[in-house]
Protein backbone atom coordinates (compact mmCIF):
# COMPACT_ATOMS: atom_id res chain seq x y z
CA UNK A 1 0.00 0.00 0.00
CA UNK A 2 2.76 2.57 0.97
CA UNK A 3 4.20 1.96 -2.84
CA UNK A 4 0.72 2.59 -4.71
CA UNK A 5 0.11 5.57 -2.45
CA UNK A 6 3.97 7.08 -3.54
CA UNK A 7 2.80 6.17 -7.31
CA UNK A 8 -0.03 8.43 -7.58
CA UNK A 9 1.85 11.61 -6.52
CA UNK A 10 4.69 11.07 -8.79
CA UNK A 11 2.14 10.48 -11.92
CA UNK A 12 0.50 13.59 -10.93
CA UNK A 13 3.62 15.74 -10.97
CA UNK A 14 4.51 13.77 -14.29
CA UNK A 15 1.43 14.85 -15.49
CA UNK A 16 1.80 18.94 -14.43
CA UNK A 17 5.28 18.47 -15.63
CA UNK A 18 4.65 17.67 -19.43
CA UNK A 19 1.72 20.07 -19.13
CA UNK A 20 3.66 22.72 -18.37
CA UNK A 21 6.28 22.52 -20.61
CA UNK A 22 3.51 21.73 -23.91
CA UNK A 23 2.33 25.38 -22.44
CA UNK A 24 5.26 27.20 -22.46
CA UNK A 25 6.35 25.35 -26.07
CA UNK A 26 7.98 28.23 -28.53
CA UNK A 27 5.14 29.05 -31.51
CA UNK A 28 7.03 27.81 -34.69
CA UNK A 29 6.57 31.53 -35.93
CA UNK A 30 5.96 34.51 -33.61
CA UNK A 31 3.99 37.36 -34.93
CA UNK A 32 7.13 39.33 -34.81
CA UNK A 33 9.11 37.26 -37.18
CA UNK A 34 5.47 36.75 -39.41
CA UNK A 35 5.43 40.61 -40.23
CA UNK A 36 9.55 40.43 -41.45
CA UNK A 37 8.31 37.89 -43.91
CA UNK A 38 5.57 39.78 -44.78
CA UNK A 39 8.11 42.88 -45.33
CA UNK A 40 10.93 41.51 -46.50
CA UNK A 41 8.51 39.94 -49.56
CA UNK A 42 6.53 43.50 -50.37
CA UNK A 43 9.41 46.30 -49.37
CA UNK A 44 11.19 47.61 -51.91
CA UNK A 45 14.33 48.37 -49.93
CA UNK A 46 14.74 44.51 -49.33
CA UNK A 47 14.27 43.94 -53.39
CA UNK A 48 10.80 42.74 -52.36
CA UNK A 49 7.71 43.36 -55.09
CA UNK A 50 7.11 46.87 -54.61
CA UNK A 51 9.65 47.39 -56.97
CA UNK A 52 9.16 45.01 -59.46
CA UNK A 53 5.25 46.69 -59.64
CA UNK A 54 6.55 49.80 -60.12
CA UNK A 55 8.47 48.19 -62.98
CA UNK A 56 4.94 47.07 -64.35
CA UNK A 57 3.45 50.63 -63.81
CA UNK A 58 5.69 52.19 -66.08
CA UNK A 59 5.21 49.69 -68.77
CA UNK A 60 1.59 50.21 -68.73
CA UNK A 61 1.85 53.73 -68.68
CA UNK A 62 4.64 53.98 -71.29
CA UNK A 63 3.58 51.31 -73.83
CA UNK A 64 0.12 52.10 -74.59
CA UNK A 65 0.34 53.52 -77.77
CA UNK A 66 2.11 50.25 -78.29
CA UNK A 67 -0.49 48.31 -77.24
CA UNK A 68 -3.56 50.49 -78.12
CA UNK A 69 -2.76 50.02 -82.10
CA UNK A 70 -1.96 46.35 -81.76
CA UNK A 71 -4.39 44.24 -79.65
CA UNK A 72 -2.15 41.36 -79.96
CA UNK A 73 0.86 42.98 -78.35
CA UNK A 74 2.85 40.95 -75.87
CA UNK A 75 6.60 41.25 -74.88
CA UNK A 76 8.68 40.27 -72.02
CA UNK A 77 11.85 41.26 -70.06
CA UNK A 78 14.82 39.78 -67.17
CA UNK A 79 16.26 42.02 -65.03
CA UNK A 80 18.79 41.34 -61.89
CA UNK A 81 18.79 43.66 -59.08
CA UNK A 82 22.03 43.20 -56.84
CA UNK A 83 23.30 45.07 -53.57
CA UNK A 84 26.67 43.84 -51.97
CA UNK A 85 27.25 45.98 -49.26
CA UNK A 86 24.98 47.59 -46.74
CA UNK A 87 23.26 45.94 -43.87
CA UNK A 88 20.78 44.18 -46.33
CA UNK A 89 22.51 42.57 -49.12
CA UNK A 90 20.89 40.94 -51.85
CA UNK A 91 20.62 38.82 -55.26
CA UNK A 92 17.73 38.91 -57.23
CA UNK A 93 16.84 37.33 -60.89
CA UNK A 94 13.18 39.17 -61.87
CA UNK A 95 11.41 37.55 -65.31
CA UNK A 96 8.39 39.41 -66.68
CA UNK A 97 5.83 38.43 -69.62
CA UNK A 98 2.71 40.73 -70.61
CA UNK A 99 0.00 40.25 -72.71
CA UNK A 100 -3.26 43.17 -73.38
CA UNK A 101 -6.72 41.95 -72.79
CA UNK A 102 -9.18 43.98 -75.68
CA UNK A 103 -12.78 44.22 -76.10
CA UNK A 104 -14.19 45.51 -79.19
CA UNK A 105 -10.64 46.60 -80.28
CA UNK A 106 -10.16 48.79 -77.23
CA UNK A 107 -7.36 47.70 -74.86
CA UNK A 108 -9.24 47.22 -71.19
CA UNK A 109 -6.10 45.55 -68.94
CA UNK A 110 -2.54 44.51 -69.28
CA UNK A 111 -1.55 41.53 -67.25
CA UNK A 112 1.91 40.48 -66.73
CA UNK A 113 3.46 36.91 -65.37
CA UNK A 114 6.18 36.88 -62.87
CA UNK A 115 8.72 34.85 -61.25
CA UNK A 116 11.61 35.97 -59.01
CA UNK A 117 14.34 33.73 -57.49
CA UNK A 118 17.32 34.78 -55.42
CA UNK A 119 18.67 35.51 -51.63
CA UNK A 120 18.17 37.87 -49.36
CA UNK A 121 20.36 38.73 -46.12
CA UNK A 122 19.02 41.35 -43.91
CA UNK A 123 19.55 42.40 -39.88
CA UNK A 124 16.84 40.17 -38.83
CA UNK A 125 16.47 37.94 -41.56
CA UNK A 126 17.63 36.14 -44.45
CA UNK A 127 15.19 34.45 -47.16
CA UNK A 128 16.39 32.25 -50.23
CA UNK A 129 13.77 30.98 -52.74
CA UNK A 130 11.23 32.08 -55.57
CA UNK A 131 8.15 34.08 -55.43
CA UNK A 132 5.95 33.91 -58.28
CA UNK A 133 2.14 35.85 -59.25
CA UNK A 134 -0.13 37.37 -61.79
CA UNK A 135 -0.78 41.03 -61.69
CA UNK A 136 -3.53 42.62 -63.93
CA UNK A 137 -3.97 46.72 -64.38
CA UNK A 138 -7.21 48.20 -65.76
CA UNK A 139 -8.01 52.12 -65.26
CA UNK A 140 -5.20 52.63 -68.53
CA UNK A 141 -6.55 55.01 -70.64
CA UNK A 142 -4.27 58.36 -70.81
CA UNK A 143 -6.98 60.46 -68.94
CA UNK A 144 -7.24 58.16 -65.69
CA UNK A 145 -4.72 59.36 -62.98
CA UNK A 146 -3.90 56.56 -61.38
CA UNK A 147 -3.83 52.62 -62.65
CA UNK A 148 -5.82 49.88 -60.78
CA UNK A 149 -4.27 46.32 -60.30
CA UNK A 150 -5.42 43.28 -58.97
CA UNK A 151 -3.94 39.73 -58.58
CA UNK A 152 -1.92 36.99 -57.03
CA UNK A 153 1.53 36.66 -55.03
CA UNK A 154 3.23 33.69 -53.43
CA UNK A 155 6.61 33.43 -52.06
CA UNK A 156 8.04 30.38 -50.78
CA UNK A 157 11.68 29.21 -49.68
CA UNK A 158 13.57 29.62 -46.31
CA UNK A 159 14.08 32.12 -43.80
CA UNK A 160 16.36 31.84 -41.44
CA UNK A 161 16.25 34.00 -38.13
CA UNK A 162 19.02 35.36 -36.30
CA UNK A 163 17.38 38.18 -33.42
CA UNK A 164 18.95 38.34 -30.02
CA UNK A 165 20.31 35.34 -29.88
CA UNK A 166 18.64 33.50 -31.50
CA UNK A 167 18.67 30.75 -34.78
CA UNK A 168 15.90 29.80 -36.29
CA UNK A 169 15.97 28.25 -40.02
CA UNK A 170 11.95 27.68 -41.51
CA UNK A 171 10.50 26.55 -44.64
CA UNK A 172 7.59 29.17 -45.47
CA UNK A 173 5.08 29.40 -48.16
CA UNK A 174 3.54 33.60 -48.08
CA UNK A 175 0.43 33.90 -49.85
CA UNK A 176 -0.84 37.28 -51.23
CA UNK A 177 -4.56 37.98 -52.88
CA UNK A 178 -3.77 42.14 -54.26
CA UNK A 179 -7.02 43.89 -53.93
CA UNK A 180 -7.73 47.09 -55.77
CA UNK A 181 -4.23 48.45 -55.98
CA UNK A 182 -4.33 52.38 -57.35
CA UNK A 183 -0.94 53.20 -58.29
CA UNK A 184 0.03 56.90 -59.49
CA UNK A 185 0.55 57.47 -62.93
CA UNK A 186 3.55 59.81 -62.08
CA UNK A 187 5.36 58.66 -59.47
CA UNK A 188 4.34 54.95 -60.05
CA UNK A 189 3.68 53.86 -56.14
CA UNK A 190 1.06 52.11 -54.49
CA UNK A 191 -1.07 55.04 -52.69
CA UNK A 192 -4.09 52.84 -51.82
CA UNK A 193 -5.39 48.95 -51.51
CA UNK A 194 -4.78 46.13 -49.50
CA UNK A 195 -3.77 42.69 -49.72
CA UNK A 196 -4.34 39.34 -47.91
CA UNK A 197 -1.83 37.26 -46.45
CA UNK A 198 -1.62 33.42 -45.68
CA UNK A 199 1.79 32.74 -44.22
CA UNK A 200 2.80 28.35 -43.61
CA UNK A 201 6.02 27.95 -41.64
CA UNK A 202 7.44 24.56 -41.17
CA UNK A 203 10.06 23.55 -38.64
CA UNK A 204 11.89 21.10 -37.86
CA UNK A 205 8.75 19.71 -35.61
CA UNK A 206 6.04 21.60 -36.34
CA UNK A 207 4.20 24.43 -38.28
CA UNK A 208 1.92 26.68 -38.39
CA UNK A 209 -0.40 29.12 -40.56
CA UNK A 210 -0.65 32.49 -39.41
CA UNK A 211 -3.47 34.70 -41.50
CA UNK A 212 -3.25 38.90 -41.94
CA UNK A 213 -3.23 41.66 -44.12
CA UNK A 214 -1.39 44.70 -45.87
CA UNK A 215 -3.12 47.85 -45.80
CA UNK A 216 -1.74 50.41 -48.44
CA UNK A 217 -1.70 53.88 -46.86
CA UNK A 218 0.10 56.31 -49.25
CA UNK A 219 2.98 58.11 -48.94
CA UNK A 220 4.85 55.31 -49.08
CA UNK A 221 3.51 53.64 -46.09
CA UNK A 222 1.77 50.12 -45.47
CA UNK A 223 0.21 48.72 -42.62
CA UNK A 224 0.82 45.03 -42.03
CA UNK A 225 -1.41 43.09 -39.44
CA UNK A 226 -0.59 39.81 -38.26
CA UNK A 227 -3.20 37.57 -35.65
CA UNK A 228 -3.81 41.83 -34.80
CA UNK A 229 -1.08 42.82 -34.36
CA UNK A 230 0.04 46.01 -36.54
CA UNK A 231 3.15 47.03 -38.02
CA UNK A 232 3.72 50.10 -39.91
CA UNK A 233 6.29 49.87 -42.62
CA UNK A 234 7.97 52.28 -45.68
CA UNK A 235 7.36 50.20 -48.68
CA UNK A 236 9.74 53.00 -50.80
CA UNK A 237 12.09 53.43 -48.51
Amino acid sequence: MKNQKLIVPLLLSGIFFLSACKKNKEPVISNDEAADVVETTVSTKDAGVSDDYTEMSKIVVEDYALYQSNCSYTDDTSYSVTQNTGVRTYDMDMTLSWTVDCTGGQANSVIFDYNKTGTYNGPRLTRTGKSSGQLTFTNIAPTETYLIANGTLTANGTSDFSVQGTDKSLSTVTTFTLSNLHVDKTTYEITEGTATVNLEATGEDDSLTLTGSVTFLGSGQATITINGTSYTIDIYG
